[in-house]
Formats: structure tokens, sequence, C-alpha cells
């Protein structure tokens, strides 16, 4: 009898780590299909300029000049680095990164200052985005202090998008520059 008690209970304890083993398995496919951040326009608008990693776009600004832009990963993938040559005789750069589910850019200026700014608006693809001020580094007469203050991107399609900066000074808005940017020749063929 006492036999048979051991192995009803030895079969109860494989039965029960069986069972363990299919649920572990189970939370670890659920898991592995979810992805790794809510599915919301915000993320959807960061994955697509994460694709952009590689990519050198040409320019055309409505002021007449020209500017090369450079996209990188950086920092495990989670900020999205724009560099700009050639548009002031300087370069700039512009961070793209999340911070929990708002998206961000940071935008290191010729004007010598770091604008900070929130996406306050996105569609629901994440194709079109409007960025605006909230707050920055070396703006020593506050917001008045010249600096870009607006910033609307819009993807047109894998090789085209353009972007519009709103420059604000004195308490008013003051310019919107408008740029289309088309991926060169090199770079649109070496990305299909």
């Amino acid at each position: 009898m006492s036999r048979i008690i051991a192995s009803l209970c030895v079969v109860s304890l494989l039965a029960s780590l069986a069972l363990a083993a299919d649920e572990k398995r189970a939370a670890a496919t659920q898991a592995a299909t979810q992805p790794a951040h809510p599915d919301t326009p915000a993320w959807r608008a960061f994955e697509r300029f994460k694709k952009l990693d590689g990519l050198r776009w040409e320019g055309k600004s409505t002021k007449g000049w020209t500017e090369q832009l450079t996209y990188s990963l950086i920092a495990g993938d989670s900020v999205v680095m724009e560099q700009s040559a050639m548009a002031h005789d300087t370069a700039m750069v512009t961070m793209y990164s999340m911070d929990g589910d708002e998206l961000y850019l940071t935008h290191y200026c010729a004007a010598k200052n770091v604008p900070r700014m929130k996406a306050t608006q996105i569609s629901d693809d994440g194709s079109e985005l409007l960025f605006t001020f909230v707050d920055g580094l070396n703006l020593e007469d506050g917001r008045d202090t010249p600096h870009m203050d607006k910033a609307k991107v819009k993807f047109d399609g894998a090789d085209s998008m353009h972007q519009q900066w709103t420059f604000y000074a004195n308490g008013k808005e003051r310019w919107m520059e408008e740029i289309r940017y088309n991926r060169t020749a090199a770079a649109a063929s070496a990305a299909r």
C-alpha cells in the first residue's frame, strides 16, 4: 500500500512539474509575441525615425539653402541622432527619443542653445508630428531667447519627407522654415 501511495505522489509531482513547465512556456511565448512597448502613435512615430538609421537625405529649404542629413541609432537603439551639415556653416544635431510613452526631440542649434520639444500632435500612423517647445539649455532670457520653438515632421513616403521649423523670439514666432528632403540616390538604392 505504501508503494502505491508513493507512486501516486511521484505521479502527482510529475504532473505538477509538467503543468508548471507548460505555463512557463506559454508565458514565454506570449512575451515573445507582444511588442516591447505599447502600440501608440508616439511609438509608431519613433519606430519610423529608427528606420532612418544609416540613411542620408538631401534637403532644400524654402529660404533657398541646401543641407544633408544623416541618421544613426545610438544609446542601445533608444535614441535616433539626426546630423545636419551645410545648412548654416556649422553642424547641428537633433536627437529623437522616448520618455515613457512621450516622444521628444532635443535640438543642438546653430543659435548656441538647446531647445527640447515634445510631440504634442501625432497622426495615428505616426507619419505626421508636431513638436512644441518644453524647455531648453542656454536660454538666458527664458523663452524670449531666440530659439527653435516648433517642428513639424511629415514622412511622405520611403524616399521623401519634409520638416517645418518655427523660430521664436521676443514673445512671438519669427519665421517658419520648410525643408523638403529626398533620400540621396546612393542611400535610396542601398536601402532597397
